[in-house]
């Protein structure tokens, strides 16, 4: 935000993102993120190790998202019900109300920047939204 227009021009990455998102905000041409909320740059290969996807577990879209190289972080997580009793104050499991194996999924990889969003099962899951 506060990287003067001079620089930007002599940046090709930085000047195609600003292309993109004018146009995004014109809706005037096609999404290369694929519908994405998030993205992250080389940091995602740099700092992988304490990275905040790779801590919540994210799995690639497709192959050829994986810019950096690096593997897939999945685990298992099964999200149950509690039902609290409102006369003993009791919580209760209600069962099972969804799994999911990856809180990120990458939708798009261009230069060198990974798009993502949450992955489904993930906001089925917990109830949440698609853009938080």
């Amino acid at each position: 935000m506060r990287t003067p227009d001079s620089e930007i021009e002599f940046d090709p990455g930085m000047k195609l993102a600003v292309e993109w998102a004018q146009k995004a905000l014109d809706n005037n041409a096609m999404d290369p993120s694929n519908g994405a909320f998030w993205w992250d740059g080389l940091d995602f290969k740099t700092n992988y190790a304490n990275h905040p996807k790779v801590r919540d577990g994210f799995k690639w879209g497709n192959s050829s998202d994986n810019i950096f190289s690096v593997p897939e972080k999945r685990r298992e997580i099964i999200v149950r019900w509690k039902i609290r009793n409102k006369k003993t104050g009791k919580v209760v499991d209600g069962g099972e109300r969804g799994r999911y194996d990856s809180v990120w999924l990458s939708t798009a990889a261009q230069g060198s920047t990974i798009f993502w969003l949450h992955n489904p099962d993930y906001v089925e899951a917990t109830g949440g939204k698609a853009y938080r």
